[in-house]
């Protein structure tokens, strides 16, 4: 061991002495509530204070009321010689928020504690770990708020951890939501041989931001253990209904404020121009852009720019209302469909990625064919993917079904072709961003090999997707551009890296089913159509794009 270390190492002991493993805590014991009330004391007691920051000040005294951690901290005590460790817990006092992080290092405790100025309107902390009871009190949840002049769209990202809404004032801060996933992670602290950890949302306090970002733990620069940060906090809009219902409300938020002046329809085409091109492999947007632009070409003809705006508002407004309305339709019309097929007085349902009320406006496409089987009492079981790389079927299809008591099990991307055998699978739902005129389905990536597994084991196969998701326009899955994301989406996980560095990285978003595998129908709301049924019952009703 080199001079220095082991001068540092007898530097931390004779600064801090030698710490103990703390014993293992049930959340919300009386015993837990009072070691953690020692240990928020002891530390402001050893708080290190630095010049270069302004922001750690010494704790006030922990109040008896336990609340839940800010920092995520892994399991586990004192780790064994050359191991790292990060804890991190945080309480109130009045109203101050407090955080205190402990670092292990090679047995050696490097402890600071920040102490941070009130936020001018604190809000409350984030809930709890989850729980059945938690997630139902809040599963009246929507992906989307919106009243007249006022959007606010929730954070996907972060769920189901913590429930974030963003606010949404401009066609540009849709554009960015919309396109955001290229970033995808919350905040998180790196540090370096001993992990990433992530941060609290940024509303809870500015001070909270600073003060880590300042901290010099134990007493030495940001070099001993590698502090860095990502302190990027995206917002997610996904869902090939949603995308166009949020590119168009924030639209109408900023006709309510007046955008376009005398000329409010080349406003509204530029507008539209440039929310289209955020995501291309998804229909709806151009469609919706489409729509409304000739709209308002009409409307302009008889009106004046003011009630131009108001005509414009009210046509974007209404899209809410009739997504809803075309999703319980699809859930109807599909979980009839399924019934009708089978004997059994039960079905068992996989599908794949999050198509439910966060994809949509409410309810649902194949998440809403789910929910109507479970409302007839005929649902008994859901099979949901996690969906790699973002994992939209562990965050966000298991979130509904939990919040809405569907019983459902989670499997891995690659498990599906095992339980389809395995499991007594009745028939395979999956949702779609584009469906073309032969019936070819864009729609997310792995869908392509559950529809092969399916045609394998003679189960049905079926796309739900409302009929803003058709394009007649198009001849073939040849034709549709299929996104390619970022490889950082696959190689890391909140931000802690998960592959070998300098791998390369194939990453597209979607790919394409062949209409000879979707064997149960195509489910519209206008209702299920064989894939060589589908252009000649949409004709006359869709615009080509």
């Amino acid at each position: 061991m080199s001079s220095c270390c082991m001068f540092c190492r007898w530097f931390l002991w004779w600064r801090f002495g030698k710490t103990r493993p703390r014993p293992a805590e049930v959340p919300g014991s009386s015993t837990a509530n009072a070691e953690r009330s020692d240990r928020g004391e002891a530390l402001c007691r050893n708080t290190v204070s630095s010049s270069s920051s302004p922001s750690c000040h010494t704790c006030l005294p922990h109040p008896s009321t336990p609340l839940p951690p800010l920092l995520a901290a892994p399991p586990g005590t004192l780790p064994p010689p050359g191991r790292g460790h990060f804890s991190a817990d945080s309480f109130r006092h009045g109203e101050t928020l407090c955080v205190y992080v402990c670092v292990w290092k090679n047995l050696n405790v490097i402890r600071a504690c920040i102490s941070p100025y009130p936020p001018p309107s604190p809000p409350p902390l984030p809930p709890p770990p989850l729980s059945s009871s938690f997630i139902c009190s809040v599963m009246t949840l929507e992906a989307i708020r919106y009243r007249s002049g006022s959007l606010q769209i929730l954070n996907q990202l972060l769920l189901p951890h913590q429930t974030v809404y963003e606010d949404i004032r401009s066609v540009q801060g849709a554009y960015e939501a919309i396109k955001s996933m290229k970033v995808g992670s919350p905040r998180c602290l790196h540090v370096a041989g001993v992990g990433s950890f992530v941060l609290p949302p940024p509303h809870t306090s500015t001070h909270t931001e600073q003060g880590v970002l300042g901290l010099i733990l134990g007493g030495w620069n940001r070099g001993v253990l590698g502090v860095t940060t990502d302190l990027s906090l995206p917002v997610q809009v996904r869902g090939a209904p949603a995308i166009a219902i949020v590119g168009c409300l924030s639209l109408a938020v900023e006709l309510r404020a007046g955008a376009g002046g005398d000329d409010p329809v080349t406003f509204i085409r530029e507008s539209l121009c440039h929310l289209t091109s955020a995501r291309p492999t998804a229909v709806n947007m151009g469609r919706a852009a489409r729509e409304l632009m000739e709209f308002a070409e009409n409307e302009s003809m008889e009106k004046n720019s003011e009630q131009l705006r108001e005509s414009a508002i009210s046509w974007i407004e209404d899209m809410l209302q009739r997504d809803v309305n075309d999703n319980k339709k699809i859930g109807n019309y599909g979980a009839q469909h399924i019934l009708s097929g089978v004997p059994r007085d039960s079905v068992t349902v996989l599908t794949h990625c999050n198509t439910g009320s966060l994809a949509t406006a409410g309810y649902g496409t194949a998440l809403g064919v789910v929910r109507s089987l479970h409302g007839l009492g005929r649902l008994k079981r859901m099979y949901c993917t996690e969906t790699r790389p973002y994992n939209q079927g562990s965050r966000l299809t298991a979130y509904e079904a939990v919040a809405e008591g569907i019983p459902a099990t989670l499997i891995t991307d690659s498990m599906a072709a095992l339980t389809m055998r395995e499991m007594d699978i009745t028939a395979v739902v999956v949702g779609a961003d584009r469906v073309v005129a032969n019936g070819d389905t864009a729609n997310k990536v792995g869908t392509y090999q559950l529809a092969i597994a399916a045609k394998h084991h003679g189960i049905p196969f079926y796309v739900a997707a409302p009929s803003t998701s058709c394009d007649l326009s198009l001849e073939s899955g040849r034709d549709i551009i299929i996104e390619v994301r970022p490889p950082e989406e696959l190689t890391s996980i909140n931000g802690v890296p998960i592959a070998a560095p300098g791998i390369e990285v194939w990453n597209p978003a979607f790919d394409v089913t062949p209409h000879q595998l979707i064997t149960g129908g195509i489910i519209t709301e206008l209702g299920v159509f064989l894939p060589s049924e589908l252009q000649a019952a949409l004709t006359g009703r869709l615009t080509a794009l």
